[in-house]
């Protein structure tokens, strides 16, 4: 595997560090999409039928993270949106759930592997209606945070899902390089 630097050991657990990030020259570009190859591999190997399971709360103050994602139109993100966008880039990682106050709720889990890829489609539609590049950064760093999943994790459907996301930030990316160029 060719060493791409931004792949956590352990996805989601803390904010991956792209700090003065060499990523302007073609080996970099390279290295990422042999990163990016090697996940789709892996994904494509997963056979796992099993549903994931998703948490319900009921508790007050619970606001949802997938209703806030889901509540967001993809011409321009409103401010639940960009809190979310905020604590992902801070934090590395997202909860189930959080107050009308943005805060994350007292009862709130980590979020689950679906709540990053409906997080990452949604940047990723941003991305593509606004052309605003804090969008596609910082899908891409879900992606990269994604990558660093154990496939045991996954079963087919989301599998499936994921490789339509890495088909869409290759495409963003490379519609990014063409207009550069």
């Amino acid at each position: 595997m060719t060493y791409y630097p931004y792949v956590p050991a352990v996805a989601f657990k803390q904010a991956t560090r792209y700090d003065y990030a060499q990523c302007s020259d073609a080996a970099f570009i390279s290295k990422w999409q042999r990163a990016r190859a090697d996940f789709e591999l892996r994904l494509c190997n997963v056979r796992s039928c099993v549903p994931m399971e998703m948490q319900q709360h009921s508790a007050i103050d619970f606001i949802g993270c997938l209703d806030i994602i889901r509540s967001c139109p993809d011409e321009v993100a409103n401010d639940g949106f960009w809190n979310l966008v905020r604590k992902f880039e801070v934090f590395g990682r997202l909860f189930d759930g959080y107050t009308s106050q943005g805060r994350r709720h007292s009862l709130a889990s980590p979020a689950s592997v679906d709540i990053y890829i409906v997080f990452a489609q949604k940047l990723f539609a941003l991305t593509r209606e606004t052309e605003i590049l804090q969008f596609l950064s910082t899908g891409m760093k879900v992606m990269d945070s994604l990558s660093g999943l154990s496939t045991s994790l996954l079963n087919v459907a989301l599998s499936r899902e994921i490789v339509d996301l890495i088909a869409c930030e290759r495409q963003l990316v490379s519609d990014l390089m063409r207009d550069l160029h």
